[in-house]
């Protein structure tokens, strides 16, 4: 992620200059982390839309597609649960016509924006029974792929479960073999974001040594919000340090 950071505005500078609009998009929606990661969600916003408009109206693409993800992305970060799940909803019926959902990568992932945008208004006390069943079955869905890279990422959303519904012990044993999972499949950013939930419920020295591991990783990678990085990947708990 740290560099992404760098290497992102050096890159779209050098799109724009040359006209090349395909990667200036990609690098606005794919890899609006850039712009969470300084903490700038406006300015990241602001980039995701305008270059989407620049785009073919004609059908739901790709781009669309990592346009609606920056965005719902963007919203969680900020802790905004109704703006996430309204920005969904709004554009799940394009997203399923334009069968992107048959690409694995992409299935799994809109799975996890349909379950954390729930997850998220759970929190709120939205309707909270509605989208925890929401986010059971968004949950299940993924761990049915049976991946390296999403089976942790099942356990993660039923952490967020676990913990709206009081159960506290289990959603601690979800983060933790999370945590190992994630290790294992190299993804270093959600396993910092599981240790850093640890830290959250599990207020001890152990804990305490999940957290500041987790705040020294993020630190590395320029991740100037942690709290705003791990809302956003890990909705449904109380706002992180």
């Amino acid at each position: 992620l740290g560099e992404v950071v760098r290497r992102v505005p050096p890159l779209l500078a050098a799109a724009r200059n040359t006209g090349n609009l395909y990667i200036a998009t990609e690098l606005c929606t794919r890899s609006n982390y850039a712009w969470l990661a300084a903490d700038d969600p406006d300015e990241g916003e602001r980039e995701a839309i305008e270059s989407i408009d620049r785009w073919s109206h004609e059908g739901f693409h790709r781009q669309h597609y990592s346009a609606l993800l920056a965005r719902v992305q963007t919203a969680l970060y900020r802790g905004a649960a109704e703006e996430a799940w309204r920005l969904f909803t709004e554009h799940e019926p394009s997203l399923r016509r334009s069968l992107i959902t048959r690409l694995h990568v992409f299935r799994v992932e809109t799975h996890y924006m349909r379950g954390r945008s729930a997850l998220a208004m759970a929190a709120i006390n939205r309707d909270r029974r509605r989208f925890l069943s929401i986010a059971r079955v968004e949950a299940r869905r993924i761990a049915r792929e049976r991946m390296p890279w999403s089976d942790p990422i099942a356990l993660l959303m039923r952490a967020g479960v676990a913990y709206l519904e009081g159960n506290a012990a289990l959603s601690l044993r979800c983060l933790y073999e999370a945590v190992d999972r994630f290790e294992h499949a190299d993804m270093n950013l959600y396993a910092a974001v599981a240790r850093l939930r640890i830290g959250e419920l599990q207020r001890d020295a152990a804990g305490g040594e999940r957290l500041r591991t987790a705040l020294a990783w993020m630190a590395a990678q320029n991740i100037k919000n942690p709290a705003g990085f791990t809302r956003m990947l890990a909705p449904g708990f109380p706002d992180a340090r």
